[in-house]
């Protein structure tokens, strides 16, 4: 089957603006509102074929076979071109490529059956991985131990704050220490106090390209890293990935390609006048042993002539703390650091805000 004839009409061409708008940064500050656009081509087959049996070939043709020789299509004058392939761009517009074919026989007693009609609809399409991240933001909680309180509720109601003249703790900083929690022999209790430690689960659903999709890189250079720069609406030290991302493996539905679409999991809480690092682990200093005075070994804390029952408060250099002294902390540093802007792979780099 070929054609003897190719050519747009006018009849029946449209664009149509949709309520659907495509965001192209992470921002939500540019968009492109979908459209479709209906071109429209003539076809006509040569002269009718009649087969031995007496079938009319242009009856029983199905409309592949029109799209067929559309594509493959050499008008012997030069002057119109082939039908345009899927994926292509529409004429005059760069963001709408051709994504079906419809192919319609117009043939009847007056015109006959080898006329035939295809549809071609244009729509918007964005490569899906360069559209920006869509965000997700839910809340988690960890159980840590108190490190101190805003006040002591004393026995008639009243609040004793840090720093307070005549309190227990009157040195303390009343803007930026906590109070300590003690018993009333200024002890630790022994067992600590605890509270649910809040924080925001940022999810960030982005889709790589196959070649940006590098889980073994994710895990070696991200996961379980806090961040060395700004990150979303956060500062630095505030944001931490537990987790390396997910993907599941998907095909551009008119493209074909392939690209996985990504999940990436950022806990983030907020630094605070007691706690300016806070992915830091801090941990009361308290033991049943301190340093000899010589620090040569360590010796029991002994209480009374007995070594003390439960852990003894120290004074954060291994020796044991004067009680009137405010609790000690020791501080570490249990995660490592990158920056989550940039994510860089053994191939290249990509960012997960940035398209």
């Amino acid at each position: 089957m070929a054609l003897d004839q190719l050519f747009e009409i006018m009849d029946g061409r449209s664009t149509s603006y949709r309520t659907e708008w495509i965001k192209l940064d992470y921002d939500g500050t540019q968009f492109v509102q979908e459209k479709v656009h209906i071109r429209k081509f003539q076809a006509h087959l040569e002269a009718t074929d009649i087969a031995p049996d007496g079938t009319d070939s242009n009856v029983t043709n199905d409309g592949h076979r029109v799209i067929e020789s559309a594509l493959a299509w050499n008008d012997p004058n030069g002057i119109e071109p082939p039908l345009p392939e899927i994926g292509t761009f529409h004429p005059n517009d760069t963001q709408a490529i051709l994504i079906t074919y419809q192919v319609d026989q117009k043939g009847g007693e007056e015109i006959g059956p080898e006329w035939w009609v295809i549809t071609c609809t244009y729509q918007t399409y964005i490569d899906p991985v360069t559209l920006p991240a869509i965000r997700n933001d839910s809340f988690g909680g960890k159980e840590r131990a108190l490190e101190g309180a805003v006040a002591r509720v004393l026995p008639d109601g009243d609040r004793e704050f840090p720093g307070d003249a005549g309190g227990r703790w009157p040195t303390l900083d009343p803007e930026n220490d906590l109070y300590p929690i003690t018993n009333s022999a200024l002890l630790p209790f022994t067992t600590p106090v605890t509270e649910q430690d809040f924080f925001v689960i940022v999810k960030l659903t982005k889709n790589l390209s196959v070649a940006n999709w590098q889980p073994k890189t994710f895990i070696r250079d991200y996961v379980k890293r806090v961040n060395t720069e700004p990150f979303l609406e956060w500062d630095v030290d505030e944001v931490y990935m537990p987790e390396p991302p997910t993907a599941q493996e998907m095909r551009d539905k008119i493209t074909g390609t392939k690209y996985f679409a990504s999940i990436w999991t950022f806990w983030c809480k907020p630094i605070t006048d007691q706690r300016p690092r806070p992915w830091n682990e801090r941990i009361l200093d308290v033991s049943f042993r301190r340093l000899s005075d010589d620090q040569s070994t360590w010796i029991d804390i002994v209480s009374g002539g007995q070594r003390v029952a439960t852990e003894a408060r120290l004074d954060g250099f291994g020796f044991a703390a004067d009680p009137t002294t405010p609790l000690v902390f020791q501080e570490y540093q249990t995660k490592y650091k990158a920056d989550f802007n940039i994510i860089n792979t053994d191939d290249g780099s990509f960012s997960l805000l940035v398209p």
